[in-house]
């Protein structure tokens, strides 16, 4: 079965830049095409770093050829073909990999805290 059948879910793919603002320059996260994707939820625990909050480790694939790094972030839109009330979001963790015969990159990931993103 080709890879885009099991793609139902609906990302943009960030890139961070620091551009010229001001006195001080600004930390920004750019997003590209929306592109199908698939998620897949590996796990939920609560995290207290002066805060309390959930984090969700996961695994995004997307089509082979879509440009990504270890420094990518993910603006997930659609699950299961619904769009979703609260955008999330999910920060790359390690290198992204292809599957065998390159049909789809595969990225661990993790939350990205609510208003760091």
């Amino acid at each position: 079965m080709p890879p885009r059948q099991h793609m139902k879910d609906e990302c943009e793919v960030g890139t961070f830049d620091v551009v010229s603002g001001g006195v001080e320059p600004v930390e920004a996260w750019t997003y590209g095409e929306t592109i199908r994707c698939r998620f897949l939820r590996r796990s939920t625990r609560e995290v207290v770093d002066g805060d309390r909050h959930e984090t969700t480790d996961a695994a995004i694939h997307v089509p082979s050829g879509t440009t990504i790094t270890n420094s990518s972030r993910f603006k997930l839109l659609k699950r299961n073909g619904r769009v979703l009330s609260t955008v999330e979001y999910y920060d790359v963790k390690g290198e992204p990999w292809e599957t065998e015969g390159n049909r789809v990159i595969v990225c661990d990931c993790q939350t990205v805290p609510v208003g760091a993103e």
